[in-house]
């Protein structure tokens, strides 16, 4: 669980509709906004489940991130790497056979090979679509000040131990039709959810919980990358019918630029200058990207207009 995303969609899911009594379990990736506190403490209220929280410690948090920053152009690692982690080491650990998440990132938003695919819970997948291949002994070789077993928390369990449990781990977007603005809606009316304004996309019920998601990360992927979260929320909803091209258009210019004001949070956190961090920034940034950023954005809705919006739906309905 976290104090965003799917959350609360996943546990009245699997409580209520599956009658199953489901442990929780969180990784604090020391990024919190006060909603997604909040959201984390209205929890134990509203579903009356227990609850494990893996809470690392901030300066182990730090070191990792700035090693990954300085020669990835990735602070987030860490967040992700413990969100697709500590689940696993608790199910081993307590012998629980079944992990249930809500959606995976890749089918929901741009697909992990193709939005027909099926997502199964494997190291590979984690290490490759989650962890964009950066690996533990990568981090270990880049920063001195780490030792192996301060990164403990972030090992993904060995095969044979899985192999043992039999251990499975399923994604509910694989089962049933998924729209996180409908059940966003519903979980706030219901059990209370709180979402917030973001700054970099109009869609303001997802990673409400995380200060940098929708914030410095997603700009920094729109450095690297050319386009941000607002274009894969875009894409959504018009695959959904609730967005035009052009609307989606105006969303896409309107977002992707704005600097976000987590930004100075950051690299004080990160307890490094301002010049450094902004030098780190612009290492990563593809200038072939930028020399036109309309005729980019562009080709994304052409790409987008040519895309048979049926053909995402009619394997889901």
């Amino acid at each position: 669980i976290t104090g965003g995303g799917d959350t609360y969609f996943t546990i009245d899911f699997v409580k209520n509709k599956l009658g199953l009594n489901p442990l929780l379990v969180h990784y604090n990736h020391h990024f919190n906004t006060p909603v997604g506190i909040r959201n984390i403490s209205n929890i134990a209220n509203s579903f009356n489940c227990d609850l494990v929280s893996s809470v690392p410690a901030p300066s182990l948090i730090k070191q990792i991130s700035k090693t990954t920053l300085k020669h990835f152009g990735n602070f987030y690692w860490q967040a992700i790497s413990g969100y697709l982690t500590f689940p696993v080491q608790t199910a081993v650990k307590y012998n629980i056979p079944l992990i249930i998440w809500g959606v995976n990132g890749w089918m929901d938003q741009v697909g992990m090979y193709s939005h027909k695919d099926s997502v199964q819970m494997s190291q590979r997948c984690r290490e490759e679509h989650g962890l964009q291949g950066i690996k533990i002994s990568d981090i270990l070789k880049l920063n001195s000040k780490l030792r192996p077993r301060d990164l403990n928390g972030f090992i993904y369990p060995d095969n044979q131990k899985i192999a043992k449990l039999n251990l499975k781990g399923i994604y509910l977007n694989n089962y049933i039709f998924w729209d996180s603005k409908i059940q966003h809606e519903n979980m706030i009316r219901n059990y209370k959810y709180e979402g917030r304004l973001m700054e970099r996309t109009f869609n303001n019920y997802e990673d409400v919980g995380c200060l940098f998601a929708n914030g410095t990360n997603d700009l920094l992927r729109y450095y690297k990358f050319g386009f941000s979260k607002v274009s894969d929320h875009a894409a959504r909803e018009i695959r959904l019918k609730r967005m035009t091209i052009e609307t989606a258009k105006k969303n896409i210019l309107k977002y992707s630029t704005e600097m976000p004001s987590d930004f100075d949070d950051l690299w004080q956190w990160l307890e490094i200058t301002k010049n450094n961090f902004e030098n780190i920034l612009l290492k990563y940034k593809n200038k072939k990207e930028f020399d036109d950023i309309n005729s980019n954005i562009s080709r994304f809705i052409q790409f987008l207009t040519n895309l048979d919006v049926s053909d995402f739906l009619k394997f889901k309905l």
